[in-house]
């Protein structure tokens, strides 16, 4: 039986109003290396995880989720955390990309914390 293929979602705040075409845009072609290492950026958005080949690989994702949502992260005190998991299901490793389908690449976006989102 073949391993089922590896599914990440990656959510982040976004402040600098941009549509969900130009998220769409900015995550077309994006790849990043999924692994063991759980890298979490704590800030006024919240709490935004990836999970990363290594820390590198971690902050470079979770750095082009937030810059692109207008977070300027020099200006603003953050906070880095990172934990290795344990063995078993968690720490999978594999290319990680946006979903493309037919319409292109998938993003959602919605006004506020709750509520469905629009799918671009």
């Amino acid at each position: 039986m073949a391993p089922r293929p590896l599914i990440k979602r990656l959510t982040y705040r976004d402040v600098s109003g941009s549509s969900r075409s130009a998220h769409a845009a900015h995550w077309a072609g994006f790849q990043w290396q999924a692994g063991p290492v759980v890298c979490s950026c704590l800030g006024p958005w919240g709490e935004v995880q990836c999970w990363a080949s290594t820390e590198e690989e971690g902050r470079r994702v979770l750095l082009h989720a937030l810059t692109f949502g207008g977070w300027n992260l020099d200006a603003i005190g953050v906070e880095w955390l990172f934990a290795v998991a344990g063995g078993g299901r968690n720490g999978r490793t594999a290319t990680m990309q946006t979903k493309a389908t037919p319409l292109g690449v998938e993003v959602t976006m919605r006004s506020g914390p709750s509520g469905f989102p629009l799918i671009s």
